[in-house]
């Protein structure tokens, strides 16, 4: 018998305890292995990093933000015969203030939007990329 902190153990309960830590490690061990060799779970892949999403976010902004504005209503503004006067990230100005200029910031991003659509359907296995088409989609 031998004790330890000031309990009496029997050699036998040692040799069971050992045998079934002994037993647990080969488990683990085997779990292991298997979880080695397996491939990666979709969760554990696509792992999102916040850096890469806020970048992705501020360029779908600053580019759909272009669109409406500068390809929208600028390109309106010309081909209607006008004059572009001033450019902003909220505002574009045009000598010829007529509907037409109006709608294009809407025309462009209904346009625009389509194609981004289709090109998050095209993109299915980069989900960065299908992230960046459904952001500049929706803007």
């Amino acid at each position: 018998m031998k004790a330890s902190g000031g309990v009496v153990c029997s050699v036998r309960d040692e040799r069971l305890e050992s045998a079934a830590t002994m037993q647990c490690m080969a488990a683990n061990a085997a779990r292991d292995a298997t979880a080695e060799s397996s491939p990666p779970s979709l969760r554990e892949t696509t792992k999102p990093d916040l850096l890469t999403i806020a970048a992705i976010a501020i360029a779908a902004t600053v580019i759909a933000d272009f669109i409406h504005e500068g390809i929208g209503h600028g390109g309106m503004c010309v081909a209607t015969g006008g004059q572009p006067l001033a450019l902003s990230t909220v505002h574009f100005e045009c000598s010829a203030d007529t509907r037409l200029v109006a709608a294009g910031g809407t025309l462009a991003n209904l346009i625009f939007g389509a194609l981004f659509w289709g090109a998050a359907l095209a993109v299915r296995q980069a989900a960065p990329w299908r992230y960046f088409f459904w952001l500049l989609m929706t803007f």
